[in-house]
């Protein structure tokens, strides 16, 4: 459904209206719940929030607002974490590298040959 919705334009090719009496409708819904403006006026929105809801919307509702504030909660301390480790000066001092020396960088001893 939700991938006819995002894929339907609303028209037919042949410019008839989509036959699915179900797609205008989630179309318009969606629009209204990316769209509305409840926190802006201060006010509830009917549709996004409505007075009478059933014994299981209504603990759905609870339960994503508990997740919700759990979420917010980690998301602090992450944050708070985060800024404290900006915020502590390290002291750590400079590691030797060890020191690596290959066969043809060391020096090499040569013998003269001798002429007798």
């Amino acid at each position: 459904m939700m991938l006819h919705v995002r894929d339907c334009s609303g028209l037919l090719s042949n410019g008839d209206v989509c036959p699915f009496p179900w797609c205008r409708k989630v179309k318009h819904l969606l629009f209204h719940l990316v769209s509305c403006k409840k926190k802006e006026d201060g006010k509830q929105c009917s549709i996004c929030c409505p007075e009478n809801l059933s014994s299981n919307l209504t603990d759905l509702v609870s339960l994503n607002a508990h997740r919700r504030k759990i979420f917010l909660e980690r998301v602090a301390k992450k944050k708070a974490s985060q800024l404290q480790l900006k915020t502590t000066p390290t002291v750590s001092s400079p590691a030797k590298a060890p020191s690596i020396q290959s066969a043809a960088s060391a020096p090499v001893k040569r013998e003269e040959p001798s002429l007798l």
